[in-house]
């Protein structure tokens, strides 16, 4: 399909150019995305090691490498598009090796319902042999104990790592069942230290890689020195920690170009919304708008 003059505008701007590209579904986001990466290698001529492309999800991820594979007609020395914790690994194990410390360990999704499933069953134990709680009542040990209620908890502790909220800050606060949740983060970091290699979940490596880029030089990023432009697909789902890391990039100087609809979040359960996409635009002030499908069809 021939970019009508919006996505032109994208695919044409300078190299250097940070903004929000912001388009419904069907005005071609992911198209300009991979238009603008052929142009910044073919016609601007930059090395591959100078671009990446994120997305949130790793499944997108591999879409858009094989999308971006199959029209690009030079070698890459990785590749071009990769999930943001991925990117966020890549950046806290860089700085590890320099720092000589052991490399970190990914904390799956499993690992960390198996560790709070374990920590809970054990608050269960320790009610049954007369401990007193420190829950609410009205999170009895059956209400803890479901799957549900793993999954809220998960993605709150997610959402406090994001926001920078300490246990001690969670235990400080006038509601109750916060200050149960900062007990429960004190007791569930400990494990985490406690465990033979240096375990982060994803919100620790986003929020860790995000603090990294904005002190350490580019021989500690190794390979990561060299990049001047970031485009990021789906830029609706990201989360707190992923504005951060945007913010970050564009502090070392790093051009950064995200792609996304407001209306169309799916990850709001993980932190994502409206309130910080409008965040993301003001850290790359400028915005471009893709035509709405009906429009580009009239033509």
């Amino acid at each position: 399909m021939t970019p009508d003059a919006a996505q032109r505008h994208v695919i044409d701007a300078a190299v250097s150019a940070s903004g929000v590209v912001i388009g419904a579904p069907g005005t071609g986001k992911t198209t300009t995305l991979v238009a603008r990466v052929i142009a910044l290698l073919e016609v601007h001529a930059l090395p591959p090691e100078a671009l990446l492309v994120l997305t949130p999800s790793r499944q997108a991820a591999t879409h858009l490498r094989d999308a971006i594979g199959v029209r690009i007609g030079q070698a890459t020395p990785g590749p071009l598009a990769r999930s943001l914790a991925s990117f966020a690994f890549q950046v806290v194990r860089a700085a590890a090796v320099r720092a000589g410390e052991e490399p970190p360990a990914l904390l799956t999704g499993a690992d960390q319902d198996r560790i709070i499933a374990d920590l809970l069953a054990g608050d269960a134990d320790d009610e049954a042999d007369g401990a007193p709680s420190r829950w609410p009542a009205q999170l009895s040990p059956a209400v803890r104990a479901s799957t549900g209620f793993r999954s809220e908890l998960r993605a709150f502790l997610a959402e406090c790592t994001e926001r920078g909220v300490t246990a001690a800050e969670l235990r400080a606060s006038d509601n109750e069942t916060w200050r149960s949740v900062g007990d429960f983060l004190t007791e569930y970091r400990a494990v985490q230290e406690h465990m033979r290699s240096a375990h982060r979940d994803i919100p620790d490596l986003v929020s860790e890689a995000a603090a990294l880029l904005r002190r350490v030089d580019d021989a500690t990023l190794g390979p990561l020195s060299d990049l001047r432009i970031v485009l990021i697909d789906d830029a609706q789902e990201l989360t707190p920690g992923g504005v951060s890391l945007v913010r970050a990039l564009r502090a070392r100087g790093i051009a950064v170009l995200a792609f996304g609809d407001p209306d169309i979040s799916s990850g709001t359960f993980r932190g994502a919304s409206p309130q910080l996409f409008d965040e993301l635009v003001t850290s790359l002030e400028r915005v471009f708008v893709l035509e709405e499908p009906t429009v580009r069809s009239r033509r």
